[in-house]
């Protein structure tokens, strides 16, 4: 029969250099356990716990989930308390807000707007009498993004 090779986490925290010889491995889901009874299910539906030592970091989506952790921050270490469980502070943080991607536009760059005729002459004109040819050309690469109706 083939020997089995599969080793425990456990077993291996033991020999990660940097550690001290026989740190504990923290027992993470039993703190996001103790999290969810001091905080309730509302406010850990929406932040994240990350324990350290002393203090756990918590990182909230959105400012008022933040608000409600600091609001409540010394019920919740009593609460904490209770579980065994006895971070000296929580620390909030909140989680940038994402803004609206649009796959289009990154690809592109900004949705080009067509050039009135009027306009798309008078870079042809200005192009003509400048000096640098490379502002010359960029001026008549500018000027093709004319309307078509004004073609």
């Amino acid at each position: 029969m083939a020997e089995d090779t599969f080793t425990r986490l456990g077993q291996l925290i033991g020999k990660i250099q940097g550690l001290p010889n026989g740190a504990p491995a923290q027992d993470v889901g039993a703190e996001k356990r103790a999290w969810r009874l001091a905080a309730g299910d509302e406010i850990a539906n929406h932040t994240v716990v990350q324990p350290t030592a002393d203090d756990w970091l918590i990182i909230a989506d959105g400012p008022v989930w933040g608000h409600a952790v600091i609001q409540r921050q010394q019920e919740i270490l009593t609460a904490l308390t209770q579980t065994d469980h006895h971070p000296q502070a929580l620390k909030v943080k909140v989680r940038p807000q994402s803004t609206p991607f649009d796959l289009d536009e990154s690809r592109h760059g900004s949705p080009v707007k067509p050039l009135d005729s009027q306009s798309a002459d008078l870079l042809i004109e200005t192009a003509d009498g400048l000096k640098s040819d490379n502002l010359a050309q960029a001026l008549r690469r500018l000027s093709r993004h004319r309307s078509k109706e004004s073609s």
